[in-house]
């Protein structure tokens, strides 16, 4: 299934396996998993998006290996598991999500794993202008090596223009080569932010950045799922946050305060049997 959403004032799409598309064989593709494009109101909940490519052409751009979205407001992206995902491999970028011009989003409690790009960005990646600005927040998300691309693409999150506002609270950024580059003329505030093995650096590009509140170099201890496991440095370690639930739908906060990532951990669940005893006679 690949979706393709143009000019529709509200657009949902919840609960699908968006798995093995490839946006173009021979040209510039676009979004191999979804393409939306001018929509006033759009929400991907509880999706996977898994092994989609936007482009495999030589030579041809190929932007956003799940989602490439473009002039669109009141966006929100929640609760996806965002694996594996190609932008062109030599002319992509956004090997998760591409965003393109007069966005305004909230990207929430997403995994965003092992996504790949040729160009930039190997996570998410984004483009405006004066006239196109993009704001948006990106509020507990875990982004785990988005590095499978070269270069630039192995940064987890890059803004390739000025006119670009973002808000960033209690993220995981493991294995890449930078977690958030943003250049001259945009700008990002980080809170309660984990990085570990951003071989580069945390962030750069020039641009406006703050942090606050920041763990660095501890092993956030992630299963194989990108899920939180008993010890890690991200439980109970984020600032406060306006969500009351995780990618799973567990209850936020657990325990002392909001964990860091897309997860929220809570202790297995324990079931207590009784005891039968027989007594023969």
């Amino acid at each position: 299934l690949h979706w393709m959403v143009h000019s529709f004032p509200t657009r949902r799409s919840s609960d699908l396996l968006i798995s093995g598309n490839v946006g173009s064989e021979t040209g510039d593709g676009s979004g191999g998993g979804m393409t939306a494009y001018w929509c006033d109101l759009l929400w991907v909940l509880d999706n996977r998006f898994v092994d989609n490519i936007a482009s495999v052409a030589d030579g041809k751009a190929g932007d956003g290996g799940a989602l490439n979205i473009g002039v669109a407001h009141d966006v929100l992206i929640a609760r996806n598991e965002i694996w594996s995902n190609m932008a062109n491999m030599t002319g992509g970028s956004g090997g998760a999500l591409w965003m393109d011009s007069d966005v305004s989003f909230r990207v929430a409690n997403n995994i965003i794993a092992k996504n790949a790009a040729g160009i930039h960005g190997g996570g998410l990646a984004l483009w405006a202008d004066a006239t196109r600005r993009i704001t948006g927040t990106l509020e507990h998300n875990t982004f785990v090596a988005n590095n499978q691309g070269a270069g630039d693409g192995q940064v987890a999150v890059f803004v390739e223009s000025d006119s670009v506002r973002l808000q960033l609270i209690n993220n995981l950024f493991s294995e890449h080569s930078m977690a958030v580059r943003v250049p001259p003329g945009s700008s990002a505030a980080l809170s309660g932010t984990l990085f570990y093995m951003n071989s580069v650096a945390n962030t750069g590009g020039g641009g406006t950045i703050t942090s606050v509140s920041a763990i660095t170099g501890l092993d956030p201890l992630l299963d194989g799922g990108a899920h939180l496991m008993r010890g890690s440095p991200a439980i109970d370690a984020g600032v406060h946050s306006s969500l009351i639930t995780d990618i799973d739908g567990d209850p936020r906060p657990y325990g002392a305060g909001y964990d860091i990532g897309a997860d929220e951990w809570v202790p297995p669940r324990q079931v207590y049997l009784p005891l039968v005893v027989r007594h023969n006679s």
